[in-house]
């Protein structure tokens, strides 16, 4: 009788044989966790298949097989997981959500068109007539009196000497022959007392006389023409958006026939269950 390796065995020998198995996820509370603790599938794999020869009894083999098949299965169980975690009422048959939104959305246009022609004319006149006359009497007496007083005195000193020279007829030399020295001495003192008085006497009279006739005459005429359009766009709108549930049992089934129907779906779908089966149908031979 031949020696078998079960999964046990193969586990005592090498532990690290799970060390890349992928478990189902599921999300609680927007996290990604394991659906079950890791430690508790391979406790209930080991225990399951204790009785069966494996397929792959080589320890390195048997891990990469492991982690292979542990991925191209996680998806399917995390389906799995997240179908069997979804909240719902297990004695509703019925349960029925719906979301709508009114829009009300609307676009005026109008014009306003405006034409205006307005005239108008205003004048008018006025004058200034006025004489002035002015008149003016002067009686001016004027004296002037121009005083011209002198008191001169000089003196004149003449002082000069008058030399005459001759010379020989058998000589080149000039000699002195005669000699005349003036002293002149000159005093003189004027005075003079020169006074004139003028006298100006004027009297007239002066009429002016000025005459103003002016004359003004102001017209003005005017003529406003307006012609205008505005165009005004305006839209206005909203939306309102509405959302209702309805669920309960709508009476082809009892509530205790829901009841018992979702005690056998928990007892025949228990996710480690699924992954058991799946690992024994893989990886043991199945013949005694």
């Amino acid at each position: 009788m031949r020696a078998k390796m079960s999964i046990a065995g193969l586990y005592e020998y090498d532990p690290s044989i799970f060390d890349n198995f992928h478990v189902p996820e599921h999300m609680v509370q927007d996290t990604i966790v394991p659906y079950y603790d890791p430690e508790l599938y391979i406790s209930r794999i080991i225990f399951e298949a204790m009785d069966l020869e494996l397929v792959y009894p080589d320890p390195a083999y048997m891990k990469k097989s492991i982690q292979l098949w542990s991925l191209g299965k996680r998806n399917v169980w995390n389906k799995m997981a997240e179908a069997l975690t979804v909240y719902y009422n297990p004695i509703e048959n019925y349960n029925r959500s719906e979301t709508w939104t009114d829009t009300d959305t609307r676009t005026e246009n109008w014009t306003d068109t405006e034409k205006r022609s307005e005239g108008w004319s205003h004048g008018g006149s006025f004058g200034d007539t006025g004489t002035v006359d002015v008149k003016r009497t002067d009686n001016l007496k004027q004296k002037t009196v121009t005083k011209n007083d002198t008191d001169m005195t000089d003196t004149t000193e003449v002082d000069g000497e008058e030399v005459n020279s001759a010379m020989a007829y058998n000589t080149d030399t000039w000699k002195n022959n005669t000699k005349t020295k003036t002293d002149n001495t000159t005093d003189r003192h004027v005075v003079t007392d020169n006074d004139v008085e003028q006298t100006t006497d004027n009297t007239g009279t002066q009429d002016t006389k000025t005459t103003n006739n002016l004359h003004h005459s102001v017209e003005e005429n005017g003529l406003t023409d307006w012609d205008g359009t505005v165009g005004r766009t305006g839209s206005t709108g909203g939306s309102v958006t509405h959302s209702g549930n309805v669920s309960g049992n709508i009476g082809v089934t009892t509530s205790q026939q829901m009841v018992t129907q979702e005690m056998e779906l928990r007892k025949q779908n228990q996710l480690i269950d699924i992954v058991v089966r799946d690992f024994i149908e893989t990886f043991c031979i199945l013949v005694y």
